[in-house]
């Protein structure tokens, strides 16, 4: 499991906006801790009013003040700390920056986004699950096959492809991008056919294929667009991503939306694998399982 982000220019600096606006406001609302059972808590603020971190509701629903730099941070500590990455597209397909790597900060990359000239940014975050812990591990991916080209992240895990992983030392999501890009598939309707969250833009047009993982959007009603795994679920222009693409602005078909907090989830320690900071990786910390918000067992 990963945490991702796809967006424009004029989306990513209306989103950073908004969350530093939304900071300001404090709720102390005790309803927020309660059973939710609608798919609509399955988000960012949820995995606090859950108990499935303990990172605590302190920040998440109420602290933003640097905005997009904090929800980066936020995401990573959620769900990784095995590198960083961000690709900025420009106007033409072929303009692409890349930045990606176990000490890659968000902090630098934040400033890119909000700073450097592009059409797209595709950020991610990973915690491997295939593959080694390297740079050339981390997300976002990009190639190119003749005129064509494809940058991709992926949020999930596909165990069919982990053997091709190993052997080649690649992680899931590369092998599958190469595959789809080199055998000509159609992109992006060929990520419905995996279970994970795929991003990217291919040849210069943004794409998102949510699956069966968490995707939240952002619009700010001028042009400007955002999605990501986490997004505070009340704050104006965010909504569940119900559709089964989106491709070029336009989104196609209907996924069903499972309801959260009906089934058992572990909490799950964390530790940044970053030289110099807290070190480590992800483990399970003999966490307690919660159901319907309830603890039913410790282990």
């Amino acid at each position: 499991m990963c945490r991702l982000l796809l967006g424009n220019r004029k989306g990513v600096i209306s989103l950073h906006n908004a969350l530093i606006k939304y900071s300001t406001t404090q709720i102390n609302d005790t309803s927020l801790y309660e059973d939710k059972t609608s798919f609509e808590g399955k988000n960012y603020w949820s995995l606090y009013s859950w108990g499935l971190t303990d990172y605590g509701p302190s920040r998440g629903k109420t602290s933003y003040p640097n905005g997009l730099y904090d929800l980066l941070e936020e995401l990573e500590f959620l769900m990784g700390g095995h590198g960083n990455g961000l690709v900025l597209v420009g106007k033409k397909p072929d303009d692409v920056r890349l930045w990606r790597g176990l000490n890659v900060l968000n902090v630098d990359l934040t400033t890119r986004m909000l700073s450097e000239k592009y059409s797209w940014a595709v950020w991610h975050t990973r915690i491997c699950t295939s593959g080694g812990i390297t740079d050339e591990n981390c997300h976002p991916f990009v190639a190119y096959e003749g005129k064509n080209t494809l940058v991709w992240a992926m949020n999930g895990s596909e165990p069919a492809y982990n053997l091709n992983s190993y052997a080649h030392n690649k992680t899931d999501a590369e092998v599958i991008g190469l595959m789809v890009l080199k055998l000509r598939f159609t992109i992006p309707d060929v990520f419905t056919k995996f279970g994970s969250v795929f991003v990217g833009v291919y040849n210069g047009r943004p794409f998102a294929v949510p699956n069966r993982g968490d995707l939240m959007r952002y619009d700010d009603g001028a042009g400007g667009v955002v999605f990501a795994s986490e997004l505070p679920d009340d704050l104006p222009g965010v909504s569940q991503c119900d559709f089964l693409v989106w491709y070029d602005g336009k989104s196609y078909g209907k996924r069903t939306l499972y309801r959260f907090g009906v089934d058992a989830y572990a909490t799950r320690g964390y530790t940044r694998y970053k030289t110099g900071r807290e070190g480590g990786s992800q483990t399970n910390n003999g966490s307690i399982i919660k159901k319907g918000g309830k603890e039913i067992e410790k282990h």
